[in-house]
């Protein structure tokens, strides 16, 4: 367990490779730590031949609301490989697509793709899906957001830090994105807790480390 923007959070750790990609996942410091700044810092790095990935999560689901996820640092990854999630996951829900809302940012190994995506789960189908390219000029800090109510999941990625991001115009020059899916594939929040995990696409070795700063994590009701 970990301490990070008031949550308890569980660090994932595996003795093989499991999904996403396959991966196997450390507990270690060296790929999650909370820094004197407090910030969660998460990364994918290698012991000789064997590379490991990070991710945490929280232990107990939130329910409607808005999530929010600041990051500092550039989220544009020198491997196409390297993939950072902020989603929600319910594994107890196969039926519902595990409930699973995700923020990505990475190329899912094609050097050509859009740099994020908004993904609501099951997907295909393509409608539940927003790829989308970050700015050539990275601000250093971004605020990531979903909210999600009764048959509807507003997403939106903005320049800078903000509270509620929803508070902004979708015309403010700070949005990066904004998209939102409707109706009744927009499943009730059960048990989906929120994960967050810096992962290779496919399990495949990159060119070489990446790590990810999350500056904060809050949920407004």
């Amino acid at each position: 367990m970990i301490h990070f923007s008031g949550y308890e959070w569980t660090v994932r750790d595996t003795e093989g490779r499991e999904g996403p990609g396959p991966n196997r996942f450390s507990a270690d410091e060296q790929g999650v730590r909370v820094d004197n700044q407090g910030r969660l810092h998460l990364s994918v790095w290698n012991h000789g031949p064997t590379w490991y990935t990070s991710e945490v999560r929280l232990p107990d689901g939130h329910g409607y609301g808005t999530y929010v996820f600041e990051t500092q640092g550039p989220l544009r990854f020198s491997s196409p490989e390297v993939v950072l999630g902020l989603f929600t996951f319910d594994h107890g829900a196969p039926q519902l697509a595990y409930r699973e809302i995700d923020i990505e940012f990475g190329q899912f190994g094609t050097p050509r793709k859009p740099d994020a995506q908004f993904v609501l789960h099951p997907f295909p189908p393509v409608e539940n899906r927003l790829e989308f390219d970050l700015p050539d000029e990275l601000p250093d800090i971004m605020t990531h957001a979903f909210r999600w109510t009764e048959r509807r999941v507003a997403f939106r990625s903005l320049s800078g830090s903000h509270y509620d991001p929803f508070e902004l115009h979708a015309d403010d020059p700070q949005v990066i994105s904004d998209w939102e899916v409707q109706g009744p594939g927009v499943p009730d929040p059960g048990n989906a807790r929120v994960h967050m995990n810096l992962w290779l696409y496919q399990g495949r070795r990159p060119a070489e480390p990446a790590s990810v700063i999350i500056r904060a994590f809050r949920f407004l009701e």
